[in-house]
């Protein structure tokens, strides 16, 4: 069952409070996946100095977090048709702290975004998730996102890494669905 959350765009105020979410989600869903000693070395403000939540323009990706009160448990940053690709959205990250992972709010987060991505304009979004990362995998194939085939290197840590991609047709958000209200 869905817990009710607010969700809202993050703000540079928020910086610190994503990067512990990024960086404590990255250390659990990722151990035994990316380096130990990679994971070991994250730091919270070192993460948090590398956002720009506040930055604006056509192909600036946007930051949404997912509260509960005033606590961030989760984050996504979805990253708007451009024109390279005028009707493929794509979901840069999305992250919940682990005492969250199956309450519902990755869901939230992750309609959200696929509502936000539609209203830009975008007809199908995509993703990369770790090839080892059977918990995410399993996580965006129950939200209806399916792996098309494309995969690429990346090196995490000094050591390579595949990402798998998925992708997922969107339909016109809803009234329901405003991307300027919380979802609850």
């Amino acid at each position: 069952m869905s817990e009710s959350i607010e969700i809202r765009r993050a703000t540079g105020p928020d910086s610190l409070a994503v990067a512990k979410v990024h960086i404590e989600t990255w250390q659990i869903a990722y151990r035994g996946i990316v380096a130990k000693e990679f994971l070991d070395s994250l730091n919270v403000e070192r993460r948090a100095s590398n956002y720009t939540f506040d930055a604006t323009g056509p192909d600036t990706p946007d930051t949404w977090i997912a509260l509960d009160s005033t606590h961030v448990i989760g984050f996504v940053t979805v990253g708007y048709p451009t024109g390279d690709a005028p009707t493929l959205g794509e979901v840069l990250a999305l992250y919940v702290e682990n005492a969250r992972w199956r309450s519902g709010v990755g869901a939230q987060l992750l309609r959200h975004a696929e509502a936000l991505l539609a209203g830009a304009g975008a007809s199908a979004a995509c993703l990369w998730v770790l090839g080892d990362n059977e918990r995410g995998r399993r996580f965006y194939e129950a939200q209806g996102w399916r792996h098309d085939g494309g995969e690429q290197s990346v090196e995490i840590g000094g050591h390579p890494l595949v990402e798998v991609r998925y992708r997922k047709a969107l339909v016109a958000a809803t009234p329901s669905q405003s991307v300027d209200s919380p979802l609850n």
